[in-house]
Parts: C-alpha cells; structure tokens; sequence
C-alpha cells in the first residue's frame, strides 16, 4: 500500500484542481448565460441590447487566438528564487541529517531546487533594467 500513495496523493491533488477548474468555469458559463439571455430579451422587444460588462469581455479577439503574457517583475522572479533556494537548502538539510542510510545518499536531490533558484536570481539579474521605474 505504501508504493502506491504517492500516485494517489498526485491524482488527489489533480482532481482537487480539476473540481475547482470545473466548478470556476460552471460559474463563468452561468454568468455567459445570464448576459446572453438579457441580449436575446432587448433584441426581441427592439431595444439597443446592452454592452457586455467588462468581466465578460475577453482580451482575445476573433482572429487572435494567441496567449498574452503580461511581463513579471524581476524583482518577484528574485522572490520566488529566495524561496526556492531556501525550500531547497531545508531539503538538502533535512536529506542529510536524517536517520536511514537511504535518504543520506540522496542529499544531492537537495541541490536541484538549489541551482534552479540561482537560476532564478541570475535571470532577475540579467532583466533588472527592463523593470519600469515606478512614480
């Protein structure tokens, strides 16, 4: 039973995440729905039908199916590259300290989020000019 709690712990969280994705997009759906039904009512009576609310309006338009990235601050790219480095070093600490022989040899798996948070802090570097100052 132990080998298999780590694929029923990742399928729990997948599920978690797909339930909440669902019921976000219900949600959406019902709003759509309402919106569309107060269009449909001033068409029929001749009415202007109302503008749609801004929460409603997509920021893709009818040709553009493409993902707009908006840019992030170098300086949340350093932050999240703290916690890694940190997050890591506790794993590294952890991996050696700990009592079984096993987990001792594997203190280099610590190292990984080490280096991908240096990683993070030489990109926040590099791109630290390209923050706009703010007023």
């Amino acid at each position: 039973m132990e080998k298999f709690m780590g694929p029923i712990w990742a399928f729990g969280w997948a599920l978690i995440f797909y339930l909440f994705h669902r019921e976000k997009t219900k949600r959406r759906l019902h709003v759509f729905d309402l919106i569309h039904k107060e269009r449909m009512q001033a068409i029929e009576k001749g009415l202007p039908y109302p503008e749609l609310p801004p929460y409603a309006i997509e920021d893709e338009e009818e040709g553009d199916k493409h993902v707009h990235w908006k840019p992030v601050s170098p300086r949340r790219i350093a932050g999240v590259g703290v916690v890694v480095i940190l997050g890591g070093a506790g794993a590294l600490t952890a991996l050696i300290i700990s009592q079984d022989h096993y987990l001792q040899s594997l203190w280099s798996m610590g190292l990984i989020p080490i280096f991908l948070g240096v990683g993070l802090l030489l990109y926040a570097w590099i791109n630290r000019k390209a923050e706009t100052p703010q007023q």
